[in-house]
C-alpha cells in the first residue's frame, strides 16, 4: 500500500516468545520510491495466559518526520493496519535542546557585581 510517500509491504506474521510475554504481529518493509528504509514489526503483546493483547506500534524515525504503524488484526495471508505521520517532530526535540543550552547558560553565566548603594551615583535632577 501507499502512504504519505511511503511504499508499505506486508512480507509475513511473526511470532516471538520471551520470558513474560508472547508477541504475534506482521513483518513489513517500507521503501520511498526505489529506496529501502526499514523492516518494521508492530505487534500485540499476550502477556500470561491472557486473550486480549496490547498493542505495539513500530516507529520509522526520520528527519521529516516519523511514521507510526499499529496493528489492529491479523492472520496469515494479511494485517489490518493504522499509519500515521508525524511531521516536524525532530523541531519539538530542537525546541527542547534549545530550551535545556539556555537553562545551563543561565546557570554558567557569571552576574555582574553590584556596587553598594553608598558607590553609587545619583544624578542632579
Amino acid at each position: 500500500m501507499e502512504f504519505a510517500g511511503y511504499t508499505i509491504t506486508y512480507v509475513s506474521p511473526f511470532q516471538e516468545q520471551h520470558p513474560n510475554k508472547v508477541t504475534r504481529g506482521a513483518r513489513l518493509t517500507v521503501t520511498r520510491g526505489d529506496r529501502f528504509l526499514a523492516t518494521m514489526k508492530p505487534g500485540v503483546n499476550f502477556f500470561g495466559g491472557g486473550a486480549t493483547g496490547v498493542s505495539t506500534p513500530d516507529v520509522l524515525n526520520r528527519p521529516g518526520g516519523d511514521l507510526y504503524i499499529t496493528i489492529l488484526a491479523f492472520d496469515s495471508e494479511s494485517a489490518t493496519l493504522t499509519l500515521d505521520t508525524s511531521p516536524l517532530v525532530s523541531l519539538l526535540w530542537l525546541g527542547g535542546l534549545t530550551v535545556a543550552a539556555g537553562g545551563l547558560w543561565s546557570m554558567t553565566a557569571r552576574r555582574k557585581e553590584r556596587k553598594p548603594v553608598s558607590e553609587r551615583r545619583t544624578a542632579d535632577v
